[in-house]
């Protein structure tokens, strides 16, 4: 059996559609875990109509305590062999959960991945990164976990995604991940999920099609910005614990590298929110002090402007940074 873990918090105009998008699944033998996390809308309310008219639906209320805490709620009230997360906003293909369980039983898979998109853009799939549809634990050595945290080319995304979307998971490999799963993590919590998973898998295997449709809104999570810097170094923290107790990988360029990225972001922040003059100077000053963001191997970036940035970061040039946030500002007016 596979169990369907939907977080819910003030999804009302779009849970239906998700919940829908459950029920038409070709494979039948799952159950659906639905944790609100003290929605303030009518979300518990539709909640409870689906645990009434349906008999593999399970509605668990808790006070709001972020998406990792209704996570592992759900993780322990799961039965199923298997696990999949939906998001309580987005919808899925009605045969994801039939060929992702059959990919994991075709191959003995610990997990099992598939493309997604947003909304019905189906023509622009998320990255594929791997080349493969099955990676035993050498294959995921060699080319999964060189940029499994990172992409130190800077071109391509990580080689999986930090979302805990689109992926089914063994029960009970998930159950050793959640001392992982820092449930005050607000931002980039996914993958204190999805990252030491992998870690702990002997194989993976990837399903090159769409089954899994993200909505993007302006309320969620993930695109909420406050607080980000502080919580992305809090993650890397994490991420390297769990590094160094379920692989002998060597990640520490990739997680120098999260590092200046999430120190980057801090950095146009800072131009944003100041005009240019000594504040602004000042405040750059500050984050080259920081000792969180840790000098080494830089990360490629796509631009020769954000590769200045990023090398100028990485030495701590804080002059440099200064009349490079200039040149933005000018270039934004």
């Amino acid at each position: 059996m596979i169990s369907v873990i939907i977080p819910v918090y003030n999804t009302a105009s779009y849970l239906s559609e998700c919940l829908d998008s459950v029920l038409l699944q070709t494979y039948k033998e799952y159950e659906v875990i639905l944790i609100d996390d003290g929605s303030t809308d009518n979300s518990l309310e539709i909640c409870s109509k689906y645990q009434r008219l349906y008999n593999n639906f399970s509605v668990y209320s808790q006070e709001n305590s972020g998406q990792n805490a209704a996570v592992i709620n759900g993780i322990k009230h799961s039965k199923g062999e298997y696990i999949c997360f939906v998001d309580s906003d987005d919808w899925v293909e009605p045969s994801m959960l039939e060929r992702l369980l059959d990919s994991a039983k075709k191959h003995n898979a610990d997990c099992v991945i598939c493309r997604t998109c947003r909304d019905n853009e189906v023509d622009k799939p998320s990255q594929l990164y791997m080349k493969r549809e099955y990676y035993d634990r050498q294959l995921m050595i060699e080319n999964i976990f060189p940029s499994l945290f990172c992409n130190l080319s800077g071109y391509e995304d990580t080689s999986v995604s930090n979302s805990r979307i689109a992926k089914l998971f063994k029960a009970d490999i998930i159950q050793k991940i959640i001392p992982y799963m820092d449930f005050t993590v607000r931002h980039g919590e996914d993958s204190l999920l999805s990252k030491p998973y992998i870690l702990a898998c002997d194989n993976i295997c990837f399903i090159n099609d769409v089954l899994y449709h993200y909505r993007r809104n302006n309320g969620s999570i993930s695109c909420n910005t406050k607080g980000y810097f502080d919580e992305s170094i809090k993650v890397v923290s994490i991420l390297k614990k769990a590094s160094s107790e379920l692989s002998s990988f060597d990640f520490n360029d990739q997680f120098q590298a999260m590092t200046i990225n999430a120190g980057l972001y801090l950095y146009h922040q800072v131009i944003h929110q100041n005009k240019i003059g000594l504040e602004l100077y000042d405040k750059i000053k500050k984050l080259c002090l920081d000792d969180r963001i840790i000098s080494g191997k830089c990360p490629q970036k796509s631009n020769r402007y954000a590769q200045a940035e990023a090398k100028a970061l990485n030495k701590r040039r804080t002059l440099v940074l200064f009349f490079l946030a200039i040149g933005r500002k000018l270039i934004s007016n």
